[in-house]
Formats: structure tokens, C-alpha cells, sequence
């Protein structure tokens, strides 16, 4: 009898956890599992890749417009006389306005949005809370399962967290999944009553589906020239740095290097990078050219690739570089000191200076990239183990 397996996750849109989950997905043995996804925003770039044997479990109308914009959530509460759910949601909105730049917002949504979404009606042998915060605690309150499993992707002591709430919610999960030694160690020291229960699973790549993506053809795709491309791909927000890198940029130029810099992705620091842009007078330099379901022929493309992100949880797109054997310049942080051996499958930075200092060392040595280019060509990518490990994950206390 197939096992029945439920993964809980916010949305597919662009994002290192949810490109993770869908290759996930890719590599599963249907033939076993019985596969549901329950999303509570079902779209994004990513849906496109969901394998056809994962079955959709759709929100109901009241949690997916409770958890909509305020203006929206309150008109549709209102008209359909949900006048319980209207409170809660005013309460909240209150709390939230308050409370403007408080920390704790989505530990305290979590209180209200709960009230709008009934438990679901099928039972399930393990269900993964595939993303921190509020996916673990849907899979906690919300399902009905033998086994229930929670997914950090990020080091937890860079964001923000209510200690005292993951606690409480961590302790209901038969197991935690991080994705990198530094992330275990970081909640080992948070949360050592549960060090048993924590371990490491890396984010699932597919070198398969990684290469023949990236021989697809873009249109928008015209950056070949003589001078060298840089690539990034990332979301727009602080935590991946690209300010540090608009900074590097603008010492290259000063240096009198000639190169084309792309960042793939979006976000909410998109208008705040473009002024930066724009003041240091960097457009024939340095691009934002938006976020695509398909990042790899970008890679592909790029002469470069960096990844200035301040923290990780893993880095995928380090990893998905390394499929695509591409000389990576990263910032030397644990994550990323994981899986680059420095000055041999890619170079790490220190600070801003170090990364000046390195990126024009790759921009002017041909030679230099060619030979972290053939390094990189004769590692073995596949993580074949890593989902074994999530297979030994689905086994039952008994079986």
C-alpha cells in the first residue's frame, strides 16, 4: 500500500525552498508514495514544474481570503457575513498597526490566521511543514498525521524568530530538517532539547534537469559580447546583498574594467537598488533584469557567477552554478565555505575590498577561470543520498 505523504508550503513563487521542493518532488518513486501539496497561495513561477502525479490540496475560500490583502480579506469577510473571522481579522490588523515595526508579526498573524482554516480532512502517515515558521505550524495544527515534520532553510539566529513559540510548535515535530551543518549547529544551540531530533538534509538538486533547462532557448537572452558577464540570482531583498555587489560594481568601473553584471530575480529592495544604480551611474554595467522561471540559461551564458548573499540557509544557486561549472565568487560564510573549496571550485571573499579584489582577479584571468571550470567538470553533483535520507524520513516508528 502506498504511503500517503502531505507537504505544506506557502507558495511556488521564486525561492531557494521552493525550487528545492519541486526537484524534490521530481525525484520521488510515485509507485510508493501517494503525494499531496497543500499551498496556501497556489501559484508562482515554480507551479509549472510540479510533476503531474502531485495532487493540489486547494485552501478554502476563507483561509485564502483571510490571508489576502487587509482591504480584500475584510470586503470578503464582510460580504459573506464571516463576522467571527471579520473580528479576528480587524483585531489583528489593530495589533499589526500598533505595533508597526515590531518584531514578531508572523508569530503573531499565525494566532488569527489559524482560526480561519479547519483541519484537513485526510489523514496522512508524514507531513512536511516543508518552510519555517508559519508552514510548521499548519502541518502542527492542522493536520492529521503519524509523523510530522518541520523544514528550517535558513539560519535561524539571522531572522527574525519567537524563540518561545518554535519551541512550543518545534516539540510537536518527530523531526527537524536543516540544510547545512552551520544551520544544525545554530539550532542545537538554540534548542537543545531537541538536538535528537534535528539532522541534515541538503537541498535536492537535479543535474539532469538543471543542464537541459539551461540549453533552453530565452528570448530576452543578448548578453553575449567580447567582455566578460557576471550573473546573480537572487531575490531583491537585504539578505542576499546585491547593494554589497552594486558597490563592487561601481570599484571595477573606477578600475577601468569593462563587464556586464545581471541580477536574476526580484523584490521588495528592487526600487531602492535601482536609485543606487542609477546615482553611481552603473545602467551599461549593472542590470536587474527581473525574476524567471528559468534562471539556468543565464548561468549558462555567464562568464561569473556571484553569490554576495550576507547569511544562507544552503545556497542553492552556489549548487546549481556548480552543476553548470561556472567560476563562483561568494562571500566566505559557513554555508558557502561548504561546498567551495577556495582558490580550486571557486574563490571566497571577506568584505567588500577582498571581493573587489577577487572579482577583478576572475575578470582579468581567463586561464584562472578556465581551471575552476575543469575542477568543477570532474565533481560528481548527484545527491542521490540526500533522498535516500528523505525516504528513511518517511519510514513509521514500528515498521
Amino acid at each position: 500500500m502506498k504511503k500517503r505523504i502531505l507537504f505544506v508550503m506557502e507558495s511556488l513563487g521564486i525561492g531557494g525552498a521552493e525550487k528545492s521542493l519541486v526537484t524534490l518532488l521530481s525525484q520521488f518513486d510515485y509507485s510508493k508514495y501517494d503525494v499531496d501539496l497543500f499551498l496556501f497561495d497556489p501559484k508562482g513561477e515554480f507551479m509549472e514544474l510540479l510533476p503531474s502525479e502531485v495532487n493540489l490540496v486547494y485552501p478554502s475560500e476563507d483561509f485564502k481570503n483571510y490571508i489576502s490583502s487587509p482591504k480584500n480579506s475584510m470586503t470578503y469577510l464582510y460580504k459573506h457575513r464571516k463576522i467571527k473571522l471579520l473580528m479576528y481579522k480587524i483585531i489583528e490588523n489593530i495589533i499589526l498597526s500598533i505595533n508597526k515595526y515590531m518584531f514578531h508579526k508572523e508569530y503573531i498573524g499565525w494566532r488569527y490566521i489559524k482560526q480561519s482554516v479547519d483541519i484537513l480532512p485526510k489523514e496522512y502517515d508524514v507531513a512536511i511543514g516543508f518552510l519555517e515558521k508559519k508552514s510548521i505550524y499548519f502541518t502542527v495544527d492542522k493536520v492529521k498525521s503519524q509523523k510530522k515534520i518541520g523544514w528550517i532553510h535558513i539560519d535561524y539566529e539571522k531572522i527574525e524568530h519567537d524563540h518561545k513559540m518554535d519551541y512550543k510548535y518545534f516539540g510537536k515535530l518527530d523531526n527537524i530538517i536543516t540544510v547545512s551543518s552551520h544551520c544544525k549547529e545554530v539550532l542545537d544551540i538554540e534548542f537543545p532539547k531537541y538536538k535528537d531530533r534535528i539532522s541534515i538534509i541538503e537541498n535536492i538538486i537535479s543535474p539532469h534537469l538543471i543542464r537541459n533547462m539551461a540549453n533552453k532557448e530565452v528570448e530576452d537572452l543578448q548578453y553575449i559580447s567580447k567582455h566578460p558577464l557576471i550573473c546573480t540570482v537572487c531575490r531583491l531583498t537585504v539578505q542576499k546583498g546585491v547593494d554589497i555587489a552594486i558597490e563592487c560594481c561601481e570599484q571595477l568601473v573606477k578600475k577601468g574594467l569593462i563587464f556586464k553584471w545581471i541580477i536574476v530575480g526580484e523584490g521588495s529592495e528592487r526600487s531602492r537598488l535601482q536609485q543606487l544604480i542609477e546615482e553611481k551611474k552603473l545602467n551599461d554595467y549593472f542590470e536587474l533584469i527581473g525574476s524567471k522561471s528559468n534562471p539556468y540559461p543565464y548561468i549558462n551564458q555567464c562568464d561569473i557567477y556571484v553569490q554576495p548573499s550576507r547569511w544562507e540557509g544552503f545556497g542553492i544557486t552556489v549548487a546549481e552554478a556548480k552543476v553548470l561549472a561556472k567560476p563562483i565568487l561568494a562571500h566566505d560564510i559557513p554555508e558557502f565555505r561548504e561546498q567551495i573549496t577556495d582558490d580550486e571550485t571557486g574563490l571566497l571573499y571577506r568584505d567588500l575590498d577582498d571581493m573587489v579584489k577577487r572579482l577583478e582577479y576572475l575578470i582579468s584571468e581567463k586561464s584562472v577561470r578556465r581551471q575552476i571550470n575543469c575542477n568543477l567538470m570532474r565533481i560528481n553533483m548527484n545527491n542521490n543520498y540526500e533522498m535516500k535520507k528523505v525516504e528513511k524520513l518517511f519510514q513509521i516508528k514500528g515498521e
